[in-house]
């Protein structure tokens, strides 16, 4: 079974320690948020997604029992509202989206 982590950049946000919507911080462009910067994010086959690091990518290899970097392959895709919509009722069918979606088992789903 083929397991795809796919790294996704955020938006620069301005940061603010509160979670009340009231006090969450906006940037120069109107947008509100509470990220710090440009994060990158991990989004695992069960598109459960998690701030990327050197420590959780090696903790995500480790867990999948990764010995050969080179066997890993990335895949770019764009996301639309249409595409969206499709891989959230994937979800409620399967818990490896990701792998289902784009490596072949789409016929399900689209």
């Amino acid at each position: 079974m083929i397991h795809q982590a796919k790294l996704v950049k955020s938006k620069q946000k301005t940061y603010s320690n509160s979670l009340s919507s009231s006090s969450s911080s906006s940037n120069e462009e109107g947008e509100r948020g509470y990220v710090k910067g440009v994060v990158t994010y991990m989004v695992i086959d069960d598109l459960m997604e998690k701030p990327m690091s050197t420590i959780s990518s090696l903790a995500l290899l480790n867990s999948f029992n990764v010995k050969d970097i080179e066997a890993l392959q990335e895949k770019t895709i764009k996301i639309g509202m249409d595409e969206a919509v499709k891989l959230l009722k994937a979800l409620l069918l399967s818990k490896t989206v990701l792998t289902d979606i784009f490596y072949g088992e789409e016929a399900h789903y689209v």
